[in-house]
């Protein structure tokens, strides 16, 4: 969801997301994070300074062997 890949919405009314608590709140902590536009990959990679190419080609393959995204489907 962090990357944008996933919906939110599908996962809760799928139950492969569940919420406890206050809904409100998880409803604006996810609002937040949609228009916040985050790319976990390029936001680690901008914090390492001269190691950021290499931090950039790791994360690539951890992403490709996990099939996790770290990464924002529209900046590649």
């Amino acid at each position: 969801m962090l990357h944008g890949r996933c919906d939110g919405d599908a996962l809760l009314f799928s139950r492969d997301l569940t919420s406890e608590g206050d809904t409100e709140a998880v409803l604006a902590l996810r609002n937040a994070l949609d228009d916040a536009g985050l790319d976990l990959s390029e936001e680690l990679a901008q914090m390492s300074g001269p190691l950021a190419t290499p931090l950039r080609q790791i994360l690539h393959i951890v992403e490709r062997l996990t099939g996790l995204p770290l990464h924002r489907a529209d900046n590649r």
